[in-house]
């Protein structure tokens, strides 16, 4: 409350110009006073008991991290897509739920590159080398001085990088409290073609490895063997997880984990996550190579409103963010719309 203008009046403002909503009424010591729970005949709000906590800012999504780009005048819309698949097919970041959170090899490489060439990867260096670019287009600038601007520093951080290889492996291992079973040492963090693993640091003397997670160990799932009736559980493979005999490799029965959707093309097998040799996803039947069936976007069991195809498939778009495909007649629905 404004008790007098100060040199506040020098620019005319006094305590009638303030509004009404931003006065409060005069108070005296040990003046009882009252909560207002209801609306306010004026219009006001009432008083709440809430609790409220400072949220973190949102995960990109594709959409959001374009715009980003955007503004911090890296890249071009050429090579948008180009980026966001990059960092998607690297298992550097997952998408959930439309939204593109960092994988632990994504933080990895990120804190070794930043490490290594704080020059490069900046905002600033990206942003500036964009405009020289656009310079030597218009002609306003020779390419060979900026080329040799750039290899200058930039030369020397690879020689320092070559020398302090053990250092940079650091910091892309983790280390962690798991006690190595074989020498004692404690295991650390690597990542390998199949994704993050532990192992002993002590190598090539102690070669122990195992998974990273209790999530990647043999975990039991419904059902028995075919073969020889002992309890299934889903295990990790060079091409995703796999429900296999939990008596493996004695018993050699597999069969893959289905999103429980029936293939579109043969109505015997069912969809199911697969990975590329270049360990991109895609979803295909499990009676490859009978049924050709694959789809590169995850199918929903949700049925198209349109034709009444049986399920639709998730899709990121720029302008709408997520939406629902239909394979067969090419609608795009809301997930709100359909029930999703």
């Amino acid at each position: 409350m404004l008790k007098f203008p100060g040199f506040q009046k020098l620019y005319g403002v006094d305590d009638e110009d303030e509004s009404a909503e931003s006065r409060l009424p005069e108070v005296a010591p040990d003046a009882a006073l009252t909560v207002a729970r209801e609306p306010l005949a004026e219009g006001g709000e009432p008083v709440r008991p809430e609790q409220h906590f400072t949220q973190p800012p949102p995960r990109y999504s594709e959409a959001s991290l374009v715009r980003a780009l955007e503004e911090e005048n890296i890249g071009r819309p050429s090579t948008y897509a180009t980026i966001v698949t990059t960092i998607v097919d690297r298992e550097y970041v997952t998408r959930d739920k439309g939204r593109l959170g960092p994988t632990d090899l994504g933080e990895a490489v990120n804190r070794l590159l930043t490490a290594t060439f704080p020059d490069i990867f900046d905002v600033a260096f990206t942003a500036r080398m964009e405009e020289e670019l656009d310079d030597i287009e218009e002609g306003k600038q020779e390419w060979h001085h900026v080329i040799q601007d750039f290899w200058g520093p930039f030369s020397k951080d690879l020689e320092q990088a070559e020398k302090a290889s053990k250092q940079h492996r650091q910091k892309v291992e983790t280390a962690t409290e798991i006690a190595c079973p074989n020498c004692g040492k404690m295991l650390v963090k690597k990542f390998g073609r199949r994704g993050p693993f532990l192992a002993c640091p002590g190598y090539p003397e102690c070669k122990y490895t195992r998974p990273v997670a209790d999530a990647e160990l043999p975990t039991p799932v419904e059902g028995t063997c075919d073969l020889c009736g002992a309890p299934l559980v889903s295990r990790n493979g060079p091409y995703g997880r796999f429900i296999s005999c939990s008596r493996r490799p004695d018993c050699k029965f597999t069969k893959p984990i289905t999103l429980g959707i029936k293939c579109p093309d043969c109505g015997l097998g069912e969809i199911a996550a697969r990975r590329t040799r270049r360990g991109k996803t895609f979803y295909g039947c499990t009676r490859y190579p009978e049924c050709k069936f694959a789809a590169w976007d995850k199918p929903r069991l949700v049925p198209c409103p349109t034709c009444g195809a049986p399920f639709l498939v998730e899709k990121e778009t720029r302008k709408a963010g997520l939406v629902l495909r239909c394979l067969k007649c090419k609608g795009q629905f809301a997930p709100e719309t359909v029930g999703a």
